[in-house]
């Protein structure tokens, strides 16, 4: 049985699947950075990338030769040189028919069987990209300045220390932070994250819950942080449809994915949507089903000319790993 591996590496972790034709998962595995620019170094990044492939491969039981096809979403495939980089890599690695693309455009194909349109994928960075009909593509890379989840931690954070001090309106999103910390005064709050010694950790997906939580609440302070948030988001969006030459009339899909869409509220994905649907006037929102690693094992079925169907992608959900396997702290 032929089997196909797709490979998700971001700035936080990395993710590998091994799939048979059949959509079925038979192996995953994570690892760290395998970003090239945001690892200890480009050969550090490979050597993550390859220790989550690694433990895929040694959980289905398969060898790299029974690999029909790999596909890599990668964080990092930013320039012309990179790619080149990448490839070579995954071929001394003795991996088999590679194809490399950044991970806004694995995104991308998570959400459409057409691989058209744009990508919002939102975790601990941001990753917003495009490709167009004539396969004109654009990714945001370095084009895209301070926005992600970090991001939204930073500006919920400040909002918290400075209605404590008095510098701006009171928030709910004071005793939710504290909350979460288990603390009871701000000050206490502000000592943990920042001390020398013993220094709590960032609960970055908990305070990113509260936020949006308080913001479908009518916290104004939530509100306003979480409404410049999307309209950054939508903006890029707006940016990368017209790279790839979408009119005002075009139809296309907009596919959101990542982390930061696996709250119970749709609040941030309608507050990107409206700036976009102000802009264009026949576009298609998706909020993906899957998780954006699934984009990159499509890119391996496609490279051997398989057409993704419904039941194949049903499948790929019901043996996909529960949604705790992919969430980051």
């Amino acid at each position: 049985m032929p089997f196909f591996l797709g490979v998700d590496a971001g700035n936080t972790k990395t993710i590998a699947v091994i799939a048979d034709e059949n959509g079925t998962i038979h192996g995953i595995g994570r690892s760290g950075c395998g970003d090239i620019y945001g690892a200890e170094s480009p050969d550090t990044a490979i050597a993550i990338a390859n220790e989550a492939i690694t433990s895929a491969l040694q959980m289905a039981n398969v060898r790299k030769e029974e690999l029909e096809a790999s596909g890599f979403s990668m964080a990092g495939a930013d320039w012309p040189e990179d790619f080149t980089f990448l490839e070579e890599q995954f071929k001394n690695l003795q991996y088999n028919n590679i194809s490399i693309v950044n991970d806004a455009i694995g995104g991308l194909r998570s959400g459409t069987n057409s691989g058209k349109g744009v990508s919002v994928i939102l975790g601990t960075g941001v990753a917003i990209g495009a490709c167009g009909i004539e396969n004109k593509i654009w990714h945001g890379s370095f084009w895209i300045q301070s926005i992600g989840s970090r991001e939204l931690v930073k500006e919920t954070i400040k909002a918290v220390v400075n209605a404590d001090l008095g510098i701006s309106e009171p928030t709910n999103l004071t005793t939710r932070v504290l909350d979460i910390y288990q603390k009871e005064k701000v000050d206490e709050f502000l000592y943990a994250i920042t001390c020398r010694d013993g220094r709590m950790e960032m609960k970055n997906s908990k305070i990113i819950s509260a936020l949006i939580y308080e913001a479908g609440n009518n916290d104004s302070v939530a509100r306003h942080i979480l409404q410049n948030f999307a309209v950054s988001c939508a903006e890029y969006a707006i940016i990368a449809a017209k790279k790839v030459d979408f009119s005002i009339t075009s139809s296309f899909d907009v596919v959101y994915s990542g982390g930061l869409f696996h709250h119970p509220s749709t609040l941030l994905f309608d507050l990107i949507k409206q700036p976009i649907d102000k802009e264009f006037k026949n576009v298609n929102h998706i909020l993906s089903k899957v998780e954006p690693i699934i984009g990159a094992l499509y890119q391996a079925y496609n490279s051997e000319n398989i057409t993704v169907s419904e039941q194949m992608t049903n499948r790929l959900i019901q043996t996909m790993p529960d949604v705790s396997f992919f969430t980051t702290a």
